[in-house]
């Protein structure tokens, strides 16, 4: 083979490894630019969220759809989440827009932001533990796709707004650890969507509306820790759902219906502190009961062994009687 012809086969090599670089070079350039990126229009509502909230030194250089994350230039501590989730299959896959927001532990001192109506496809809230004050803001009703609000551990205050029961889509709300003050509104049983409704730890009075017999998916309820009266809710002992049931220290008196004890999905029951108590001990259906609280009830009489053939038994907590070992060392 001549030397020429070498030259040549060795030039076209050269020029086929250049040619492939610049292909390879648009090809990443192709890539970067098709990267989806979140909604101008939310990146301004970010900011305006993160000043009503008390944020300090937000970070919004990165995407946050990108980094999943909504970044505060401070030191960050055990128990800081600042979750973001985002759809980015909008616009043939070019944009994002949010749809869980989560701003946990950071010790925040503003008010719930109205902003967060701005993310219109939001589907959950979380801005636990905290301490935001106010009241749950209308404007979020608007959000088409919020199923999920939960603020508990803040110093939110008031009555609970009728107004929630507009939040049809709602199958989470939490208002845990608060400080809210009046009656259950009787609009809460609108929400027949609700899952869960978490009402402990506030200053809450009146009786518990009938109104939320309605909600038959309702697998977490919780009213302890508050100032109610009058009686325990027979229609409790209707969601054959339930599987969370908390009622210590709720001020609601007796007597405790049957039916409750009947529930055959329950996994955690705690009632306590009831004015008459139960006497005798219940008789327990569900198989699936781990947790059992039933304290300062008068119960008289022996523990039945029926209840050491409840397969998933791990807490049993009765009268002045505390256990909190397995089954099968008590």
């Amino acid at each position: 083979m001549s030397s020429a012809y070498k030259l040549m086969i060795m030039s076209q090599s050269r020029h086929f490894s250049s040619l492939l670089a610049v292909l390879i070079f648009i090809c990443l350039v192709c890539a970067v630019s098709a990267s989806p990126s979140l909604h101008p229009d939310e990146v301004k509502a970010l900011k305006d969220i993160a000043s009503t909230l008390g944020v300090k030194h937000l970070n919004l250089s990165e995407d946050p759809c990108l980094t999943k994350t909504l970044v505060i230039s401070q030191v960050l501590k055990e128990g800081h989440n600042s979750t973001i989730r985002c759809d980015c299959h909008f616009n043939n896959n070019q944009t994002c827009h949010i749809t869980h927001f989560i701003l946990k532990t950071f010790s925040l001192p503003g008010r719930l932001p109205p902003e967060l109506s701005k993310l219109q496809y939001l589907e959950s809230i979380d801005l636990c533990l905290n301490y935001l004050y106010g009241s749950i803001p209308m404007e979020w009703a608007s959000l088409p796709y919020l199923t999920s609000i939960s603020v508990c551990a803040n110093r939110l205050s008031g009555e609970i707004p009728k107004g929630l029961g507009k939040f049809i889509n709602l199958t989470q709300l939490v208002l845990e650890a608060n400080q809210f003050s009046g009656i259950i509104p009787k609009e809460l049983g609108n929400l027949v969507n609700l899952e869960g409704l978490v009402l402990s730890s506030n200053q809450l009075v009146g009786s518990v509306p009938e109104t939320l017999g309605r909600l038959i998916n309702m697998t977490n309820l919780r009213f302890s820790d508050n100032h109610l009266n009058g009686s325990i809710p027979e229609f409790i002992g209707n969601l054959s759902k339930l599987k969370r049931l908390e009622l210590y220290a709720s001020g609601l008196r007796e007597p405790i219906p049957d039916s409750i004890f009947r529930l055959e999905n329950l996994v955690d029951l705690r009632i306590s502190d009831t004015t008459a108590g139960l006497r005798q001990f219940p008789h327990i259906v569900s198989k699936n009961l781990k947790y059992l609280v039933l304290r300062n009830l008068n119960l008289t009489g022996p523990i039945p062994t029926t209840i050491w053939d409840l397969p998933n038994l791990m807490t049993l907590n009765v009268n002045t009687y505390e256990s909190s070992q397995s089954k099968n060392r008590l």
